[in-house]
């Protein structure tokens, strides 16, 4: 009989164990996901007119310098102190329509 209550016991402790683990995986999971929701989403176009994004963080642009409407060029680019640099509306090539995060390098630390 005390085999039979001590393999019980056992079998609690183990269940119990398992259930903690799934929630603390659960938990995890939604850390991760939040944590998700604040980083920078990349494969999106930004209209400059709508949004920046942060100042000397380089990012992917689409820059029009003829002012043509369709033909497009991919550069790399940033906002610069508009308190000193005037030109290019804050940016530091001219004639940037759209730009998105730059996706992050593997093995990059993320800032």
């Amino acid at each position: 009989m005390g085999f039979l209550v001590t393999l019980i016991f056992i079998a609690l402790i183990a269940l119990a164990v398992a259930v903690l683990s799934e929630l603390n995986g659960i938990q995890n999971a939604i850390r991760n996901k939040e944590a998700n929701k604040t980083t920078k989403a990349t494969g999106c176009w930004h209209s400059v007119n709508d949004e920046l994004p942060p100042v000397n963080l380089e990012v992917i642009v689409l820059t029009d310098e003829l002012k043509l409407g369709d033909h497009y060029k991919i550069s790399f680019g940033h906002i610069v102190d508009v308190e000193r640099c005037i030109d290019y509306d804050g940016w530091n090539i001219p004639g940037v329509e759209y730009w998105m995060y730059c996706p992050p390098i593997p093995g990059e630390i993320e800032k």
